[in-house]
């Protein structure tokens, strides 16, 4: 798994987004009245002031001075009836951070307020007459200054607030920056990662055409990812293979330069655990992979990256006994496309059939007779088509147990896909000089357009 310096390089490279500052599309407020209104102390008007008129590229700086860092999060603290100046305050801190991630430590630390729980107290007070976006930078701020010091607030509170997303109070994309910025912490990844609620909003974030909430949603799997617990099939809190296929199927066709780079973090993670890697293989990750190596991307680390999670992927692969995993589909049925399926495996594993009487031939031709879905019968017509080609008596054998009559039977089966695979398991069985007829070709032709 990466280290904690991976992490903060991934935050630093993506929560500074574009380069363009929160504060900018937030309205400064009139500080001066501010205080007539006692929403803010007399005496943070001018470091506020101050604050508001450095460049957004400064902001990092001004963070770094204990008197500005008083006033914002004092402020930040204090204000109750204007809400667009807590969004603002919240901004200036939030760009400071982006800027040097170092700063989270510095906000939360802040004896100002006591760690991070006077923003929480602000946050809980004002959270149903905030707009949106307000809460959005609340929470923000709070959720990632708790990875720093997490003062003395149950968080599982301040979790159920942010992910409800039946209360309205928040964007999309915020509460799923916020979430992933809380399942940093590991005790909530493995107290939440089975929460129904949290599925729904992430795997929302995933299908969502919105790239920031892709890419939160992509995070918060991410950090999920990093609690053994959650990752291991048979563990109590294994992540839901309803968010993983949404993220392998954004995964297929996503060229966004943030989602590949936080997506390939995650597969990074789960890539070792044998059953998330079976469903990498169903999935064709291997292809999308290559497909990303050609593409070119700014940052020449995320090249690096890539290439390297190929390879690990492809000795991942080269480690996996591929007649087990075959008996494995087998049992439960159900077929994929994919190098089980081809010529390449049968040459290389048709004896291994002739085991316990031919047992896996029985069951294979046993599909046939009770599987209804064309794409695994469809399969296992080309795998009976296979045996019955390259095993030296695989006819007969297929004629004894009653798979030759079925197949024959199925050229005439209602789905084409299906009828036209029989036609050609049929030839097989027919044709001893099959590759010199021609049939190859055609079987090359046919294995190209399923998979």
């Amino acid at each position: 798994m990466p280290a904690d310096t991976e992490k903060m390089r991934l935050m630093g490279q993506e929560e500074g987004g574009s380069g363009t500052a929160v504060r900018e599309a937030v309205p400064k407020p009139d500080f001066v009245n501010l205080a007539r209104q006692g929403e803010i102390d007399q005496k943070y008007v001018d470091l506020l002031e101050s604050a508001a008129a450095a460049a957004s590229t400064q902001s990092d700086e001004l963070l770094k001075d204990p008197a500005i860092l008083e006033a914002l999060l004092m402020s930040l603290r204090s204000i109750n009836k204007t809400p667009q100046a807590a969004e603002y305050i919240a901004s200036l801190i939030i760009d400071g951070c982006k800027l040097d991630t170092s700063n989270w430590s510095l906000v939360a630390n802040c004896p100002a307020i006591a760690g991070v729980d006077g923003a929480y107290a602000a946050f809980s007070r004002s959270w149903p007459s905030n707009g949106k976006v307000v809460n959005d930078s609340f929470a923000l701020l709070i959720s990632t200054c708790l990875n720093y010091n997490p003062g003395t607030i149950d968080v599982r509170p301040l979790f159920k607030l942010i992910i409800d997303p039946s209360q309205e109070k928040m964007t999309s994309a915020g509460r799923l920056a916020a979430i992933s910025s809380l399942l940093r912490l590991d005790a909530l990844r493995a107290d939440l990662c089975n929460s129904s609620t949290l599925r729904g909003v992430i795997c929302q974030g995933l299908t969502s055409k919105d790239v920031y909430q892709t890419y939160y949603a992509v995070l918060c799997l991410w950090q999920l990812s990093f609690n053994r617990k959650v990752v291991e099939e048979k563990g109590p809190l294994y992540i839901h293979r309803s968010m993983l296929r949404s993220f392998l199927a954004m995964f297929g066709g996503i060229k966004k330069e943030k989602i590949v780079r936080a997506s390939i973090m995650l597969l990074n993670n789960l890539v070792d655990e044998e059953w998330i890697f079976e469903i990498l293989i169903q999935q064709k990750v291997d292809y999308t992979l290559t497909s990303l190596t050609y593409e070119k991307w700014r940052d020449e680390e995320l090249s690096n990256d890539i290439e390297s999670l190929q390879r690990k992927f492809y000795h991942s692969l080269n480690q996996i006994n591929h007649f087990d995993r075959y008996l494995k589909e087998l049992d439960a049925c159900k077929f994929t496309p994919g190098p089980l399926h081809t010529e390449k495996f049968w040459i290389e594993n048709v004896n291994r059939f002739e085991d316990n009487e031919y047992d896996a031939v029985k069951k294979l031709s046993n599909i046939l007779f009770t599987c209804e879905e064309p794409q695994t019968l469809s399969l296992a017509l080309f795998d009976l088509g296979e045996f019955a080609r390259l095993y030296p008596t695989g006819k007969q054998i297929m004629s004894n147990i009653g798979a030759k009559a079925k197949i024959m039977e199925m050229m005439n089966y209602p789905q084409k896909d299906v009828a036209r695979e029989a036609l050609l398991t049929t030839q097989k069985l027919m044709l001893d000089n099959w590759k010199q007829l021609g049939g190859g070709a055609q079987e090359k032709h046919t294995a190209q357009e399923k998979h």
